[in-house]
């Protein structure tokens, strides 16, 4: 059973207090999904946000594209301690008018996943509410700017373990062909709708001349993980500013031993 909301941000507390002073040659992928003032249970505020991110800033923390980090992953290179790479699931509206602003202002990067038949429409999330995604020309507007890529988190957002291989590979292909018709850079990255995959759709990605795929299982990475099963950190409010802090280092991957059962987001 997982664990409570407030005991979680107190057993983060006291693992940062802990092990804050220690550094580890891992990074930090960091997933976010809604960026606003909703109310729905998987956002993190405009505030809470800037604050994530000026911390990132003010600590020195070592943000890059998640590209980057999986050639230098790929390459067998040296992962720099506090090493971060921001990524948000879904591509909501809220992703362009509250969360592109703060990336502007603090000049980091981003990996924003689409799931391309919902473009300019509104996508129920799983609390059954009705959120509206960004426009193609809104992610035109992102990507120019160089600081946000743009990957595919399928076309229609399926449990990709519930149907079979054959629509499986429609889903990538069309959300690629959108992508690439839409977009100027190349798709590099799949994200796996609420992490659901079976392991024949890493190795059609790999084989397909993706860099990588995601995940939602929780933990840092380091030069022995799997491209194509990437762990990353889910950030929302509720979290509390503590779990933010503790998913940057080894207090996650501790979190991630206790609780031993993984939620899926």
């Amino acid at each position: 059973m997982p664990l409570k909301y407030k005991f979680k941000n107190f057993a983060y507390l006291v693992l940062n207090a802990t092990l804050g002073f220690l550094t580890v040659k891992k990074a930090s992928i960091l997933m976010y999904h809604s960026v606003g003032n909703n109310g729905i249970l998987f956002t993190v505020t405009e505030k809470d946000f800037e604050q994530q991110m000026r911390y990132l800033k003010n600590k020195k923390y070592n943000v890059i594209k998640l590209a980057e980090l999986a050639e230098k992953l790929k390459k067998g290179e040296e992962i720099k301690p506090k090493t971060v790479a921001v990524t948000f699931d879904d591509a909501y509206r809220d992703n362009y008018l509250n969360a592109f602003p703060l990336l502007k202002k603090y000049n980091f990067p981003a990996t924003v996943f689409i799931p391309t038949s919902y473009m300019g429409k509104e996508m129920l999330n799983s609390e059954g509410k009705a959120i509206p995604v960004m426009s193609w020309r809104e992610a035109r507007e992102m990507e120019e700017s160089g600081l946000v890529d743009f990957a595919s988190h399928s076309h229609t957002h399926p449990m990709m373990n519930k149907i079979a291989f054959e629509e499986f590979v429609d889903e990538v292909k069309t959300s690629e062909n959108l992508l690439n018709q839409n977009l100027k850079r190349p798709v590099k990255f799949f994200s796996f709708p609420k992490g659901k995959f079976k392991p024949e759709h890493a190795d059609y990605l790999k084989k397909q001349g993706y860099l990588g795929a995601v995940t939602v299982k929780e933990g840092l990475i380091g030069p022995n993980d799997n491209l194509f099963t990437l762990k990353r950190n889910f950030v929302f409010s509720k979290g509390g500013f503590s779990q933010f802090k503790g998913k940057l280092g080894r207090s996650v991957e501790i979190m991630n031993w206790l609780k031993k059962d993984e939620q899926n987001f």
